[in-house]
């Protein structure tokens, strides 16, 4: 939350145009477009780095879940420092100052998002010419660190305001966030895992209409909602 809130007071916000997947499509087509042979594989995961039997034990490449073996000068690693080190490097292999770091190391929490495709209206009416698209929603100081039960900071972003482009015509996309431990949400059977996640979702659009968007709720027309789990199985 600490980060968040300088981000957004030291230097401003800053939007990729078509949103984030843009950064993404952008460096892919760099890659491909440089000539000397450079391609993408897509789905192969990754599931330990090779090391040179040298005494300094230097990266060589990587193996793919399905065996095959990719060799390569320099090898650089975009997955977290958990899978790069912990996964994909045996214990021996671990930099001293990666030790020191993981001595050092706080756990933070982890979040709970929501995406919302709503009516334009109930957007436009309440931003009026101000054009603004980022939100903080936080009722109670003493709030502010919390992280369960949807009731800590509330960030809220809607991109469609300053670029259309991300939303159909006369619909705005609402994504808001707010810290939530992943202890939260284990040891939970499939149906109260669902019922819980609806319900704090709803919880969180209740908390943007009181405070922002009148009439929200009966605004929606497309409603995504990610939790913690949702985060580790797909970004971890």
């Amino acid at each position: 939350a600490g980060m968040v809130f300088c981000d957004r007071h030291y230097g401003g916000i800053r939007y990729p145009k078509g949103g984030v997947g843009e950064i993404a499509k952008k460096l892919a087509t760099g890659l491909q477009n440089v000539g000397n042979g450079s391609s993408i594989k897509y789905r192969s995961r990754v599931t330990r780095v090779l090391l040179s039997n040298d005494t300094d034990g230097s990266a060589t490449g990587v193996e793919l879940a399905d065996g095959t073996r990719l060799t390569a000068k320099v090898v650089v690693s975009n997955a977290t420092r958990w899978n790069t080190f912990e996964k994909m490097l045996p214990r021996s292999a671990l930099p001293r100052l990666e030790e020191k770091w993981g001595e050092r190391y706080v756990k933070s929490p982890s979040f709970l998002s929501l995406h919302l495709g709503v009516d334009a209206e109930v957007i436009e009416s309440a931003v009026a010419a101000k054009r603004d698209c980022h939100h903080i929603v936080l009722e109670q100081w003493e709030n502010m660190e919390i992280a369960r039960d949807a009731d800590g900071t509330l960030f809220v972003s809607i991109p469609s305001v300053v670029d259309p482009s991300v939303a159909p015509e006369g619909r705005h996309l609402v994504h808001m966030f707010t810290p939530s431990w992943v202890e939260e949400w284990e040891g939970l059977s499939p149906s109260e895992y669902k019922a819980k996640k609806e319900a704090l979702a709803d919880k969180l659009i209740a908390r943007l209409e009181a405070a922002v968007f009148p009439g929200l709720s009966n605004a929606i027309r497309t409603r995504l909602v990610g939790t913690p789990r949702t985060h580790r199985r797909f970004l971890a």
